[in-house]
């Protein structure tokens, strides 16, 4: 699928580092550290993602607003829908795009892992790899339990992520919850290793 918009080719757009950028439901642009990729998300009544969705192949669905681009040829590589924002983090290795997630209402938070240097059907969805791991580990029934996955870093070639739990009952939120601590193996992210677990993510 290839695009020519005059954002995928905009010059403007400074690159971006190697820290966590936040990307947001409307219309912005985050380069990749060495500027040959780029995430373009689109508000939902900006006409150049409907001209986009319009001229693309149908696996691209009207609530995708997130695209992944090879800016040296236009191509759109991964397409995706976010509900508000987003956390996207360019691995040092200049060959993965992590996309953290954030949930819509009533929504679980999940971790995408896009391959850049050979492209994939579809990303790589950490928190489905995570998840079932987790609950075998946990008491949280998975009804009335909402999960927050996040990646948090790189460390020895491996990724981190912090997984919370949140218990709830008829649609409201317990006190009860709790945070497990994972490292993935990139090129295998079946193979997890768990390093333990605390009463909060953050703050606690």
């Amino acid at each position: 699928m290839i695009i020519t918009t005059p954002i995928a080719h905009d010059g403007g757009s400074s690159c971006a580092t190697y820290a966590s950028a936040s990307l947001y439901a409307d219309t912005a642009v985050v380069n990749s550290p060495d500027c040959h990729w780029q995430v373009i998300s689109f508000g939902n009544d900006d006409p150049t993602k409907s001209a986009l969705v319009h001229l693309t192949p149908s696996d691209i669905k009207s609530g995708d607003n997130a695209f992944i681009v090879d800016r040296s040829s236009g191509r759109v590589v991964y397409h995706f829908s976010m509900f508000h924002t987003a956390r996207v983090s360019w691995l040092r290795d200049r060959h993965t795009l992590i996309v953290n997630l954030d949930p819509g209402p009533g929504e679980d938070g999940t971790v995408l892992a896009f391959p850049l240097d050979s492209i994939v059907d579809s990303p790589i969805d950490l928190g489905s790899t995570v998840l079932p791991d987790v609950f075998r580990r946990s008491h949280f029934p998975r009804t009335d339990t909402h999960s927050f996955v996040s990646y948090t870093g790189t460390r020895g070639g491996r990724w981190l992520l912090s997984v919370s739990l949140e218990a709830t009952r008829s649609g409201l939120p317990l006190k009860e919850s709790r945070c497990y601590l994972y490292s993935v193996t990139p090129n295998n992210p079946a193979k997890l290793h768990f390093i333990g677990s605390r009463k909060y993510c953050q703050g606690g």
